[in-house]
């Protein structure tokens, strides 16, 4: 995929500003840590980590239940609006990650689309979408450290989550599980890149982001 084309997708699916930065973000933490797998003579394809991030929230209107337009921090079309409205209606029952696969299949990108498919919360205990190879993981991962555009601890970013997805406090059965193995998956990514948690910060992953 060109650098052009993926830029073309990001405007063709008017992702919204604030969801572009948080990708950038998770892009950055990403290609941080794959550098560090690289060096440690792991092989990691950097290029694709670094596409499927920058697209792994395309089609993230596809969960919102409504347009709760003070977040959105940008000048909003009537075009943006009618385009969001319709998305959330046509993929709204089969969520963002199988709707971006789907779209990202269709083209031809089967290596990003897998990865894209595969950043589920719950997939990493599913034995048909947990993500096995170090661009799937990273993705994944990286995902789990940026709570909006910022890198947090894991322990501050799935404590969001439970607090968005979740305000009732009525968890699905597998969320402990779920959570369990991304405290794993953190561990094993961290051994094998020889750095702590920790490590990964904003500071850390400046040199990756892009502006």
């Amino acid at each position: 995929m060109t650098e052009e084309f993926l830029q073309q997708l990001i405007e063709k699916y008017h992702v919204p500003v604030h969801i572009r930065r948080h990708m950038q973000k998770v892009a950055a933490v990403a290609l941080y840590l794959g550098q560090n797998l690289q060096q440690a003579g792991e092989k990691v394809d950097l290029i694709v980590v670094r596409q499927a991030a920058l697209l792994h929230d395309l089609m993230k209107l596809c969960d919102f239940k409504e347009l709760d337009l003070e977040n959105f921090d940008q000048n909003i079309t009537t075009q943006d609006i009618q385009f969001w409205t319709a998305l959330m209606k046509s993929c709204g029952d089969i969520g963002h990650e199988r709707a971006a696969y789907n779209v990202l299949k269709e083209l031809g990108e089967d290596q990003i689309a897998e990865i894209v498919l595969k950043h589920r919360f719950a997939g990493l205990i599913e034995a048909e979408n947990k993500p096995k190879t170090w661009e799937e993981k990273l993705v994944y991962y990286a995902d789990k450290r940026v709570k909006h555009d910022e890198v947090v601890s894991l322990e501050d970013r799935l404590h969001d989550g439970r607090e968005r997805y979740f305000p009732d406090g009525n968890f699905p059965e597998n969320h402990d599980t779920v959570e369990k193995a991304v405290f794993q998956l953190e561990s094993e990514l961290c051994q094998k890149s020889h750095i702590k948690p920790s490590d990964i910060n904003e500071k850390s992953v400046v040199p990756f982001l892009e502006t």
